[in-house]
């Protein structure tokens, strides 16, 4: 009896252990002169952007990614959706969009939302990518995840896009 009453309080302790570190996490990063903040899912990590370029933040989850960046465009191009269609289309292999540009909101501003499926090195891949403009800058926030598995994490990124806020 009380090998089996030590086994349940180890396992006990281990779940508690473990879910601590699937918290949700308050996370700010600053976009040109706002403040960006957001909630990160649990069991979501932190990753290093390994120097590229514009990346403010970047999280992962098995195969599934979550990242803000600055694009190398400016909010001065004519047609945002065009510019950032023409963009994906010229940085993204086999790109093949799965709707047509639809229109969205980021922390409450006007964004441009894409959905497509691409190919990083072997891998097939899914990407939802809004694009919005911040302080004269566009912004990116993307999630992507194998082409297979993209609808597993979905709910995490609706999650973290419900709580994205902006402030001065």
């Amino acid at each position: 009896m009380k090998r089996i009453s030590f086994c349940l309080i180890l396992l006990v302790i281990g779940l508690l252990l473990i879910s601590c570190g699937q918290k949700e996490k308050e996370v700010s990063v600053t976009a040109g002169n706002t403040e960006v903040t957001m909630t990160i899912p649990g069991g979501w990590a932190e990753r290093d952007a390994m120097g590229t370029e514009g990346v403010l933040l970047y999280y992962r989850k098995d195969r599934s990614s979550v990242m803000l960046r600055k694009e190398p465009y400016t909010d001065a191009e004519a047609d945002l959706g065009t510019t950032a269609q023409e963009y994906i289309d010229d940085n993204y292999n086999t790109v093949q969009f799965l709707e047509d540009m639809a229109e969205a909101t980021v922390g409450g501003k006007e964004a441009k939302k894409f959905l497509f499926n691409c190919k990083v090195g072997t891998f097939q891949m899914t990407y939802q990518y809004l694009v919005f403009k911040l302080d004269g800058e566009v912004y990116a926030l993307t999630y992507s995840s194998l082409k297979d598995t993209y609808a597993e994490h979905l709910p995490d990124f609706e999650a973290l896009l419900a709580t994205v806020q902006f402030s001065r």
